[in-house]
């Protein structure tokens, strides 16, 4: 019964309702939060609350309540929710279709990238994806690699620029793999790493790890940190501080104001860390996909990120 009515309601919603008001409950569904959406979509808010109770009337039942948690969706809104889902995809499919058979690139493009990509790389490569194809709309989510590739598998989005390893059996593509470094303040460059603050930032497990048998080899701790940054950007502001030394990848130093020498491990294995876009297989069916891998890969083969010679040196 209570799936029967659902469906009656989206049929009777499908009359009545447009890709904008299928967007608008997604939206509201996914943030909880009427001031957000209405931003998003570019109304008031009562111009938003009046069109959400004209959609509840016109289906004959409410979908959602007020909490102080946000906006609640009950059990037959969340069965609308899916259905707008499914009507946002098919329209983006029928459009994309349409855009194949016309050879015109256009649609939508979903990417998810790291902080740090999205700051050093991306607008570059942004810049000439755009300036070839101005009829894609493109939507970036950054955040941190781990949590990137927990929503590509949840398929959040079809494409994600990872830094670091993960397994994946779909589409891989390694844009980069650039030297770890020591890093420290030209006014440190001469003192024994042993005898001031090494400055830590979060990473993976695998370049923890990687970092932690390199400080071993070398008769350095740094395991117990007494600055611990979220981002590499601000552990590289606390180096050049002459705050302390760190061990930085090449993404961030091009124009680091101090020393900065590779890490090699005792038998001569440089420490690297690589940068992947992974994606969805049937998503590469699309051509502003397509375009996308194309555009990123040119981009990464003409330019490189900071380089080192391969041969170990004293840091």
């Amino acid at each position: 019964e209570p799936l029967f009515r659902s469906f009656q309601l989206f049929r009777e919603a499908y009359v009545f309702m447009n890709e904008q008001d299928y967007q608008l409950l997604i939206d509201l569904y996914e943030t909880k939060n009427i001031t957000k959406v209405a931003d998003q979509h570019f109304l008031t808010q009562p111009a938003l609350t009046k069109r959400l109770r004209r959609i509840e009337e016109e289906l004959g039942s409410v979908l959602l309540v007020r909490s102080r948690k946000g906006v609640v969706f009950n059990s037959v809104g969340e069965s609308v929710i899916s259905y707008c889902r499914q009507m946002c995809e098919m329209n983006e499919q029928l459009r994309n279709s349409i855009n194949a058979s016309k050879g015109i690139v256009g649609g939508s493009l979903s990417i998810g990238t790291s902080i740090n990509y999205c700051r050093y790389r991306l607008p570059s490569v942004m810049r000439t994806y755009t300036e070839k194809y101005p009829m894609v709309d493109i939507s970036i989510s950054t955040g941190h690699s781990q949590t990137l590739f927990r929503q590509l598998s949840e398929r959040k989005f079809p494409i994600a620029i990872l830094r670091g390893e993960y397994p994946w059996e779909e589409g891989r593509i390694l844009l980069s793999s650039e030297p770890v470094c020591f890093v420290c303040s030209w006014e440190n460059a001469d003192r024994n790493p042993a005898e001031y603050p090494y400055i830590s930032h979060r990473t993976d497990p695998n370049e923890e790890d990687r970092l932690n048998q390199w400080a071993q080899e070398h008769g350095l701790n740094i395991q117990n940190s007494r600055m611990i940054l979220d981002d590499i950007n601000s552990c590289r502001e606390m180096a050049a501080a002459g705050l302390g030394w760190t061990t930085l990848p090449s993404i961030c130093l091009g124009d680091f104001p101090g020393k900065v020498v590779p890490l090699f491990l005792k038998d001569g294995t440089p420490l690297r860390r690589n940068t992947y876009l992974l994606y969805h297989t049937e998503s590469y069916e699309l051509l502003q996909v397509q375009k996308f891998l194309e555009t990123i890969e040119q981009y990464e083969q003409n330019t490189g990120i900071l380089t080192f010679s391969d041969v170990p040196a004293p840091f």
